[in-house]
């Protein structure tokens, strides 16, 4: 039996982007974005070996919601243009980004203090 292989297809229609680019399109920091794969809470990712990728479409929808879930309307809301190709960190993109992490972690925290309490309770009685 042939040993499997898996190759990335590119779709003319469809970009994917670096972690970095992809930070860069949301408007946050690469750490940030870091943050958000780990708790799991941040766009959705292709992975392809060790390489993880993003497409646009999928930067986009995240954040839009991120948007809409504070009540702003998406298409209202331009960063804006510069000249050079330095990365624009959003100041607001930063909070709403960290209010998702706090809320994550916060959320996990609880889930495993309720965990631990049934775990507690299995082993005492």
């Amino acid at each position: 039996m042939a040993p499997v292989t898996s190759t990335l297809v590119a779709f003319p229609d469809r970009r994917v982007v670096t972690p970095r680019e992809a930070s860069a399109h949301i408007g946050i920091a690469p750490g940030s974005l870091n943050r958000l794969r780990l708790l799991r809470c941040g766009p959705n990712r292709i992975v392809t070996g060790h390489d993880t990728l993003y497409r646009i479409e999928d930067l986009d929808a995240f954040k839009a919601a991120l948007l809409v879930e504070v009540g702003l309307d998406p298409a209202t809301c331009r960063p804006a243009a510069k000249g050079d190709d330095t990365p624009v960190v959003l100041p607001f993109m930063q909070l709403l980004i960290r209010r998702r992490i706090v809320r994550r972690i916060i959320l996990l925290g609880l889930w495993s203090a309720l965990g631990l309490g049934t775990l507690s309770t299995l082993i005492l009685f």
